[in-house]
């Protein structure tokens, strides 16, 4: 009878296992990132993880004007600024989303998107899905940088706020304006 309770539940076992319901520390291990990864279809979202990241349409006006605004001030103290992205359709906020949710095995991808630890849940009311953000990292005169994912320099706030922007998160995720 013993024998036959084992048996059953090694069987058990197997047909749980093969049917993915239950997996080994070797299997969990072996999960690779596009198996965390929603597909995507939309041809936007396609076109920057392509890497033409940079999308300036469906920016609300008042954020260009913003960000025209902060570019001036910053040329005018010679430093220069790198835009890293701006508007996101939902596909391509979710897909951010779930690779800074799986770190550990999305880590290549992470490094591929510059990302850092934060990234707004998939909403159409995320910051750069309604056109309302954008990402860049400034430069001073010697090439130091003076914001990144996990710090903004202070007179860099200023000149920000002068230009009717903000950072919301200064040490998590310091590239990321929206405007005051």
């Amino acid at each position: 009878m013993k024998r036959t309770v084992v048996t059953f539940m090694l069987a058990v076992a197997l047909l749980f296992s093969g049917m993915g319901i239950v997996t080994s520390p070797a299997q969990a291990s072996a999960k690779k990132c596009a198996d965390v990864l929603s597909k995507m279809t939309d041809p936007l979202a396609l076109r920057m993880e392509a890497g033409d990241t940079l999308i300036w349409s469906n920016v609300d006006p008042k954020v260009i004007s913003a960000k025209d605004k902060y570019v001036k001030l910053i040329k005018e103290k010679g430093w220069r600024i790198e835009f890293s992205s701006a508007y996101r359709p939902y596909e391509y906020q979710r897909h951010l989303y779930e690779i800074v949710q799986n770190p550990t095995i999305c880590k290549e991808e992470k490094q591929k998107h510059r990302l850092g630890t934060e990234v707004a849940k998939p909403s159409k009311d995320a910051p750069h899905t309604a056109g309302k953000a954008f990402d860049a990292t400034v430069f001073d005169k010697n090439g130091n940088a003076l914001n990144d994912h996990k710090f903004v320099k202070k007179e860099l706030i200023e000149v920000a706020k002068q230009a009717g922007l903000y950072f919301p998160m200064t040490t998590k995720d310091g590239v990321h304006h929206i405007l005051l």
